[in-house]
């Protein structure tokens, strides 16, 4: 059984100039925070192509609210069931007030299972500052009727470098995903997904599927392996 979770997250980093250690310190929300748009969804009966597969492609990512980032390149990580061995596709949407999101950029990945993290490749342009995006994970269930396809988006947004750590969910998220040894997920990084599935709980519908889906990933008895999908061709 999982050794009961604590609320209080410890993040600890190695400086590459030094030893030097960051303030500790949890997810605390964006004051004001941003409703995400209608594209922040999840699609499929059980969220899943493995019909024994008991827990569906699980973003690790607020749905209530639109988490915030200060990096260009920003770890975007979400659990896939080692059983549903599948190609996926991530894509990029940039978002406008006024129009569709804008495709800016696809990859096709190979499906390693468990929680994935992925993040931009640095050949590429970064996301802007000041700018909002949307990220999706489509699990490849059929090429033949994507519309059997499972499907994933949340909302990201791109903020300047001065806001606090604690308020920016992929930045803390990136940085108890890089504490984590032997690609194992800790203590530290299963606090702050608990803390999330709380947050999460407490708003509407949508956060409490979203909180749902959370702790039965926090739930599961075998070691969470944390890995690098390799582009598929």
């Amino acid at each position: 059984m999982m050794k009961k979770l604590i609320s209080f997250l410890t993040l600890g980093i190695l400086l590459t100039c030094g030893t030097a250690v960051t303030s500790l310190g949890k997810y605390n929300p964006p004051e004001e925070k941003s409703t995400p748009s209608r594209y922040t969804r999840s699609t499929g009966s059980r969220g899943t192509c493995n019909a024994n597969t008991e827990i569906p492609l699980t973003l690790l990512a607020p749905y209530t609210h639109v988490g915030q980032t200060s990096s260009q390149y920003p770890l975007l990580a979400w659990y896939v069931s080692e059983t549903d061995s599948r190609a996926m596709n991530l894509s990029i949407y940039q978002k406008d007030r006024d129009r569709e999101p804008k495709l800016i950029y696809g990859f096709k990945l190979k499906n390693p299972g468990g929680i994935i993290k992925f993040s931009l490749p640095r050949n590429r342009s970064g996301l802007k500052r000041g700018s909002r995006y949307i990220w999706q994970v489509e699990l490849i269930c059929d090429r033949t009727f994507p519309a059997k396809n499972v499907v994933a988006s949340a909302e990201i947004e791109v903020v300047g470098e001065k806001v606090s750590r604690d308020r920016l969910w992929y930045d803390t998220l990136e940085l108890s995903l890089e504490a984590a040894q032997k690609r194992l997920v800790t203590q530290q990084t299963k606090a702050l997904l608990k803390q999330l599935a709380l947050l999460e709980k407490q708003v509407n519908n949508k956060g409490i599927i979203q909180s749902q889906r959370l702790m039965k990933v926090l739930l599961l008895e075998n070691p969470l392996q944390i890995s690098e999908p390799e582009l598929a061709e």
